[in-house]
């Protein structure tokens, strides 16, 4: 009695999880687990590099080297990633979209792609021998599997570039 009773109760409520929530679930709990340790590794990797290149960030924004350094010569790097939300992500913004304002699941994501492409452009950098990284930016793009937006899977890539340079080294005293 006690087994159909248990029996009853697993069947009742078993296949609903498993095929109606059980996957989202699923998302979220790998999802979160998956993108604190890429984020984790990611900030790992950055204080390496910092720390490769005497303890300074590389890269810049500005056009300029402050403090002024006379420029021998550069090029130009480039690194790109490609990230997309988890399942349990799209699902939140979603419902954020009926209810409206801003979107913040996504947000998570863009930091980790962005951190991320700038850390490429980093180890770009220490394995070209730069000195720097001048005028660095950020294009991000959307790739969506339909055109109608209404898609349920999609992706961003995130594209860093700028001009690593080479900066004259002063003379050793003689």
């Amino acid at each position: 009695m006690v087994d159909e009773a248990v029996a009853a109760v697993l069947w009742t409520f078993l296949p609903p999880l498993i095929f109606g929530g059980g996957p989202l679930l699923f998302s979220w709990i790998v999802g979160n687990s998956y993108q604190n340790r890429k984020l984790n590794d990611t900030a790992a990797r950055e204080k390496a590099s910092i720390t490769a290149f005497g303890g300074r960030d590389p890269l810049t924004s500005t056009v300029h080297l402050y403090p002024s350094a006379d420029i021998t010569h550069g090029r130009l790097l480039t690194a790109n990633v490609s990230i997309g939300p988890s399942w349990w992500q799209f699902l939140l913004a979603s419902l954020k979209k009926i209810i409206g304002g801003r979107i913040h699941v996504f947000d998570r994501v863009l930091e980790f792609g962005r951190r991320e492409a700038l850390q490429r452009l980093r180890e770009i950098a220490q394995a070209e021998g730069v000195d720097h990284v001048i005028n660095v930016r950020l294009y991000t793009s959307m790739i969506v599997v339909n055109k109608g937006g209404d898609s349920k899977s999609g992706a961003m890539e995130i594209f860093a570039y700028g001009t690593g340079v080479h900066v004259a080294k002063p003379a050793p005293d003689a």
